[in-house]
């Protein structure tokens, strides 16, 4: 019985000896937390107070007050805030005393009272208005009538709800003399600042918040220090402007063409990176349509991406660079797939990170066909048939008027730009022109670089000289000269016609004479692109009883049909997408340049069997002008129609705008107006 009472009370304290350990250790853990939210909460009441919130500091549930305060009025202001926090340690049973302690020490001494007079000492007023979240915070130490000024005139402003009275009143104050120039700052600096705040202490005014520029903030300073009358401290500081993100473009062609927006110092680096870049200072026409303010950022890399937009001219004529939202487009055509590559790695090297959209298309060099071409007189007419680029048919028709007259010219050439241009064509074909006069049958071919000379002469030192003169014209192409020299035939006086045996018989010395003079076998061919096209080079006109001159045959002309482009843009909001066929890149660019303010999806495709009218540039000008009259519109332009979809707000509004469009572009273009009005709720009467 004893054994088992001795093991209860044994058992009876290790119970109550955990209980003790996990009462103190719950205990412990608590504090911290205690003291980290006491602290928290009395700094932030002191800092709504306009208080010095550091001067609190928390240990447990005691809270001290230590720091250096302008008066009693100040040192009794922060226990007013702090005293009432609920957490503090209160006087009690078990608490000796309570655990709030004001150290704050007062700023100056008050001197003391000569004996022999007995004199009050007035203190100094002081008062602090804070403009914070639409709320006036007023702390201040005043007479009781200056109170209910400065609090009149904050409601009026603010309104009483966003009023904070933080004010304490006593009755040993001097006269705030400069309260009211202080109060009529109120509204001027709740206009103009941003957080503005108006302190006065002792003899000085400290005026402070954000101001638009350093006109405003001086103005503000100039009027604070007329109205108050305090030693002014300008504690006002300049807001930061918004700067935004620039944009450009840089499109090459037959010129440089620059837009876009930014600010001064980076268009001024462009300037000098263009003029001091060779392959863009050799442009001799540059448009530059950059368009400066001071609003806009300056990325660092805005120099080194124009120099690369140069260099890359060398290798893509056509290319052309646009920056906006934050992405740098190329676009462009190039002769390989590493050069595509090389450009786009160059470009984001030098922009730091940049996202780069390389739109540069692969499009293999095109190698012109060597031209082919016979020019010669035949019974009266002249004949010109081959395979030629433009320049060279012009000059062949130049020459054939300088040969004949203009009716008698038969001109079959086929024009296309598949073919070489020739820089001695002018030359040689002035050259023909003028052997016509020593040569009437004069023959001029081209085929496999050599240049044929046909026709008769009348000796052989004209024959020469022809073939002399086109070997100077002709910048050393080789000259196969096949003039043979006309010898005179006398007829014999005709033999009866019983003493003939043969033709022979009858004119044996003409048909020897004919036989040296008219060459048996015909002059070699002129062979064309195609094959079953065969240009014969007859020297002299022959007898039908000649079966070996050849005769000639004409080429059938071959003529490349451009088709019409087409162009889809479908604006909605920010967003803009392109479809379509385009001629050339430049359209492909200028499409995009018109909206460097949104978003592009650009899908045109290059194709040269397009053809590029002058339309074209207006269609793609309609895009940006229709978007700003309309938030989402589409034009489509298909086989010379264009078609305009959206929805208009007025009647007045589709019709001026389809108007509009037809001027611009009828009559090579038809225009559909498929705009609709944006409909509205119908009168509904007796619920029908």
């Amino acid at each position: 019985m004893q054994e088992s009472l001795a093991n209860t009370r044994r058992w009876l304290g290790i119970s109550l000896a955990l209980l003790a350990l996990l009462f103190i250790l719950c205990v412990w853990f608590s504090i911290g937390r205690i003291q980290a939210d006491l602290q928290n909460r009395g700094q932030e009441a002191l800092r709504i107070a306009g208080l010095n919130p550091d001067y609190l500091s928390a240990n447990g549930c005691d809270v001290s007050l230590d720091g250096i305060v302008a008066s009693e009025a100040e040192k009794a202001q922060y226990s007013s805030v702090v005293g009432n926090l609920e957490g503090i340690r209160q006087a009690g049973l078990f608490n000796p005393g309570n655990g709030f302690f004001n150290n704050l020490k007062i700023k100056q001494a008050v001197a003391p009272v000569p004996e022999t007079v007995e004199t009050a000492v007035l203190r100094d007023p002081n008062l602090d208005i804070t403009i914070k979240d639409g709320k006036a915070i007023v702390s201040c130490l005043v007479s009781e009538s200056e109170r209910f000024e400065i609090i009149k005139a904050a409601e009026k402003l603010y309104g009483a709800e966003n009023v904070v009275d933080n004010c304490l009143v006593a009755d040993d104050l001097k006269e705030a003399t400069w309260l009211n120039g202080m109060l009529g700052l109120l509204p001027k600096f709740n206009a103009d600042l941003e957080g503005a705040r108006l302190t006065a202490i002792d003899d000085s005014l400290t005026i402070s918040g954000l101001a638009a520029g350093d006109e405003q903030r001086a103005a503000l300073a100039q009027l604070a220090d007329s109205a108050v009358g305090l030693n002014l401290q300008n504690n006002i500081r300049i807001k930061e402007a918004e700067l935004i993100e620039p944009n450009f473009s840089f499109v090459a062609g037959d010129s440089l063409k620059l837009t876009g927006n930014l600010n001064q110092p980076s268009a001024d680096l462009i300037q000098k990176t263009i003029s001091t870049t060779s392959s863009c200072s050799a442009f001799n026409n540059i448009d530059n349509r950059l368009q400066v303010a001071e609003n806009y950022l300056a990325p660092s890399w805005t120099a080194d991406v124009f120099k690369e937009a140069c260099n890359a001219t060398t290798d893509s004529p056509d290319f052309a660079m646009n920056y906006a939202n934050k992405k740098l487009t190329l676009n462009g055509t190039v002769d390989s797939e590493a050069k595509r590559l090389a450009i786009a790695d160059k470009f984001a090297q030098s922009t730091d990170g940049v996202e780069i959209i390389n739109n540069l298309k692969v499009v293999e060099p095109v190698v012109l066909k060597e031209p082919n071409f016979k020019w010669q007189r035949n019974n009266g007419k002249l004949e010109i048939f081959g395979n030629v680029a433009t320049a060279t048919s012009n000059y062949a028709d130049a020459a054939a008027t300088c040969a004949v007259d203009s009716a008698n010219i038969d001109n079959k050439l086929v024009v296309s730009d598949e073919y070489k241009e020739l820089p001695w064509t002018q030359k040689v074909f002035d050259q023909a022109c003028a052997s016509v006069n020593e040569s009437p049958d004069f023959a001029l071919g081209y085929n496999n670089g050599k240049l044929t000379l046909n026709g008769t002469v009348e000796s052989d030192a004209v024959r020469d000289g022809i073939a002399n003169k086109f070997i100077a014209a002709s910048d050393g192409i080789e000259v196969v000269n096949l003039l043979k020299v006309q010898k005179a035939v006398e007829i014999p006086t005709p033999v009866a016609s019983s003493e003939v045996d043969s033709p022979a018989t009858v004119v044996p010395e003409v048909t020897a004479d004919v036989a040296e003079a008219v060459p048996s076998v015909a002059s070699p061919e002129v062979v064309l692109d195609n094959p079953t096209e065969v240009v014969s080079t007859p020297e002299v006109t022959a007898p039908e009883q000649n079966p070996e001159v050849a005769v000639a045959t004409t080429p059938t002309p071959v003529e490349i049909k451009l088709r019409p482009p087409s162009l889809r843009i479908d604006v909605a909001s920010e967003q803009v997408r392109l479809n379509g066929d385009v001629p050339t890149t430049t359209e492909q660019a200028n499409a995009e340049l018109g909206f460097a303010d949104k978003n592009v999806d650009n899908k045109l495709r290059v194709d040269s069997e397009i053809a590029n009218p002058d339309y074209l540039d207006t269609v793609i000008s309609l895009g940006p002008e229709l978007a700003q009259e309309l938030d989402r519109v589409t034009i489509n332009l298909e086989n010379e129609k264009l078609t305009i979809l959206g929805v208009a707000e007025t009647e007045e509004q589709r019709k001026a705008i389809g108007d509009y469009v037809q001027n611009r572009l009828e009559p090579d273009v038809t225009v559909v107006n498929k705009l609709t009005v944006q409909s509205t709720i119908p009168f509904i009467e007796d619920g029908k």
